[in-house]
């Protein structure tokens, strides 16, 4: 983690739909809890609603998410997200009604709470595709299974990424900085010699 400076030109563009049927205020709160989560890690991610442009800026990561209600039936019952970290757009689902299940089954019907449990979601499903890799880890956001004391750090936004997530995050990015930068090369050089 030492000596890692964000280079704040780099972002990640994540582009974000969801079904009409899920609170429009809902995924706005979750999207800038997930924005904060990675700002504080030193990670950029802004949010847009539009369909992906592929310019072939190699200072930016785009990404794939959407929101949907009910999960596909193929999903195993306790899933509430998937993602594809190998994939370059990473392909992020998150299924809206069993997320909304995690919440109430922390007695709770607070509004701000069921935001925060989705954008938490939201931004473990980032951080897989972030880092290439499909790791949990034994505490914070990445774990594969959030605790009551998980929820409670959840609930005040408080629920960190351990270092070594941190980490594979930033190398991962790296790895997907370097592997656009050298697309866009080989496509300059092919697109020059015509």
């Amino acid at each position: 983690m030492a000596g890692y400076a964000a280079d704040a030109n780099r972002t990640v563009a994540v582009y974000l739909a969801s079904d009409a049927r899920v609170p429009r205020d809902s995924v706005r709160n979750a999207t800038v809890w997930s924005t904060r989560i990675f700002a504080g890690i030193g990670v950029r991610v802004e949010f847009r609603f539009s369909r992906p442009v592929r310019r072939g800026d190699r200072l930016s990561l785009e990404l794939e998410a959407s929101i949907e209600i009910e999960a596909p039936e193929e999903r195993s019952f306790t899933e509430v997200a998937s993602s594809h970290p190998f994939r370059p757009d990473g392909r992020i689902r998150l299924y809206y009604s069993r997320i909304q299940r995690l919440y109430q089954l922390q007695h709770t019907e607070s509004q701000q709470f069921r935001d925060i449990v989705l954008a938490y979601v939201l931004t473990h499903e980032i951080a897989h595709v972030l880092q290439a890799s499909d790791h949990h880890s034994t505490v914070g956001v990445m774990k594969k299974s959030w605790s009551r004391a998980d929820f409670r750090e959840i609930q005040t936004g408080n629920l960190q990424f351990e270092p070594r997530d941190i980490d594979l995050i930033r190398n991962g990015m790296e790895r997907r900085w370097n592997t656009s930068r050298h697309a866009n090369l080989l496509a300059s050089v092919s697109t020059d010699r015509r």
